[in-house]
């Protein structure tokens, strides 16, 4: 589920490509009209039939977009009903001329909407696509014509090469900019502005197979002593690894977000309340056994969970927040549940042998006189 691809190899790569989706349905519906009614106009020419096809292929777009709420991987699903409308068009350069078809020109179109969908490795295997269709719709199938007047091929792929470097430096551009407002420049994690789009995408899977959806909050323990006692290039090393565990020990689709400060969001799609805490018990003591910045460094997890109309952000995070909360009032360094106790056994806590974390995190604190619990 939600695995890296080859065509997202990034979650801000599908992120990108899940917000872009219903932003471009308008202007490609003005596109696909003035297509229609240009080739309503041609008909007398080109044929009564020539309409269908491009008909074809936006039904094929269509139903690619609206399954994509129930695949894992809607790239390959977008990218696959892309290529099938472009063979649709290619077919129909075949049917009204080959190497004199006025239709060529049409196939730069999808690259034009590769750009804002893909990055820079999904504008080139469009472009390696649609030229080879070119090339076979015109050259291949009709060479003796090609030969003779190559006038329209040429102009159709001169436009195909122009617009595919315009589409890879715009792409390339869009997502530097997008990465550096949605990606924590410390840890490299994303930042919780690209929080919103991600859950609403899983949270529509979510309702599509039935599964749960869990939210697990992640807090540093006593982070400022760090930063107090340290100082803050050492507390920003905490914070690298910190996240750098955390990301270590979740699987590929549970996704981790700096949400600020020395706190951590990990959505975890497709696992219940005991599962999760499961996973939040892995990412404690998988950042105790690394001590960050080389410190007796622990944190204190909250988990929350949610199906069907329960999966709402706001409700999970309330419950995750209250959690995290009763974990720190119990001691930190443990993971607790929303609806459980610290006292329960889903409360979970760290008892490493000779000395607990607890007692360790202590050494963070020397000169600390307060003995308020707090966040």
């Amino acid at each position: 589920m939600n695995s890296p691809t080859w065509l997202c190899p990034t979650e801000l790569d599908r992120a990108r490509l899940l917000d872009m989706e219903p932003r471009l349905y308008r202007p490609r519906l003005i596109a696909y009209g003035t297509m229609f009614v240009a080739l309503v106009a041609m008909a007398p020419w080109l044929g009564w039939w020539i309409p269908l096809p491009l008909v074809a292929a936006a039904l094929t777009v269509r139903l690619a977009e609206s399954a994509m709420a129930r695949t894992t991987r809607p790239e390959y699903l977008l990218a696959a009903g892309l290529v099938v409308t472009q063979v649709i068009i290619g077919v129909s350069v075949v049917a009204t001329g080959a190497s004199q078809s006025p239709l060529s020109a049409w196939l730069v179109f999808a690259l034009v909407a590769l750009a804002p969908r893909f990055n820079r490795r999904g504008v080139v295997a469009g472009f390696a696509i649609i030229g080879s269709i070119l090339v076979l719709s015109t050259v291949i199938v009709d060479f003796s014509g090609f030969v003779d007047s190559p006038v329209q091929t040429l102009t159709s792929g001169a436009m195909l090469i122009g617009v595919a470097a315009f589409s890879v430096a715009l792409s390339s551009s869009e997502l530097r900019h997008r990465g550096e407002a949605a990606v924590d420049p410390l840890t490299g994690l994303l930042n919780r502005k690209s929080l919103a789009a991600r859950f609403e995408e899983v949270r529509q899977q979510a309702r599509v197979t039935g599964r749960p959806v869990a939210l697990i909050l992640c807090d540093i323990d006593r982070f400022k002593s760090v930063n107090d006692t340290h100082g803050h290039d050492c507390g920003d090393d905490v914070l690298r690894d910190v996240g750098r565990e955390i990301r270590a020990a979740l699987r590929s689709f549970e996704l981790v977000y700096r949400f600020g400060g020395e706190e951590f969001l990990v959505i975890v799609p497709g696992l219940d309340l005991d599962e999760a805490a499961e996973v939040a018990e892995r990412v404690r003591i998988a950042v105790a056994e690394r001590r960050p910045g080389a410190l007796p460094v622990t944190v204190s997890l909250g988990v929350s969970a949610g199906q069907g109309d329960a999966i709402e952000y706001d409700t999970l995070f309330r419950r995750a927040d209250e959690a995290l909360y009763r974990a720190k009032q119990a001691g930190r360094d443990r993971v607790v549940t929303g609806g459980s106790t610290p006292d329960d056994p889903r409360a979970r806590s760290s008892r490493s042998t000779g000395r607990d974390h607890a007692a360790a995190g202590a050494d963070l604190e020397a000169g600390e006189r307060s003995r308020i619990v707090t966040r």
